[in-house]
Formats: C-alpha cells, structure tokens, sequence
C-alpha cells in the first residue's frame, strides 16, 4: 500500500495477494474516510491515543474487518457501524467498477 501527495492511494498486489489482501488493503484507504463518533469508537478499539495512529493500529482495523467479513460478526456492537459502513463502500466500488444499476 502507497499513499501519494495528492491524496491518491495505489495497492501493490503481486504473485502472492488473494481476496483477503485486496480487502486488508482497502481497510487502510477507508480507516482515512472516517470521521466524527464513528473515528473515536474505531481509535478506542483500536488503542489510538490522540489521533496517533501507527501501524499496528492500521493492521488491527483492517484484520478486524477481514475477520468480519469471514465470521459476520463484529469485534463490538459499537464497531458493526462503521465495518458496514465499510463493507457498504466496497459494494459502492465494486458497482461502479462493473457499470451495476447504470
């Protein structure tokens, strides 16, 4: 995963990356899309203090999510908020992508 100036953020998946790796690495582009009450229960599952986020915050949220998406069950009833929130915007990408409802 690279994040550019501009805002723009590019995956690299090779050889190796299946589903779960495309699916882990938009969790990291979408982590930066929330805000407000929904960032604050993310930052408090996750350990974030003061808006700080590190890597092992980032690999948390998006393994969390990839967890989600396999069980259906969020790691807290607060957090089932924003993985569908989540799980919406992949559905919104995957559409746009394939031209669905156009």
């Amino acid at each position: 995963m690279q994040f550019l100036e501009d805002g723009r953020a590019v995956i690299h998946a090779f050889e190796k990356a299946d589903f779960s790796t495309v699916v882990h690495e938009l969790g990291h582009v979408f982590r930066r899309q929330i805000k407000g009450d929904d960032l604050r229960i993310l930052e408090d599952w996750s350990g974030v203090k003061d808006g700080k986020w590190e890597r092992m915050h980032e690999e948390d949220f998006a393994r969390g999510f990839e967890k989600y998406l396999s069980e259906g069950k969020a790691p807290s009833e607060e957090l089932k908020t924003v993985f569908e929130q989540f799980k919406q915007w992949i559905v919104d990408i995957y559409r746009s992508v394939i031209g669905y409802g156009l």
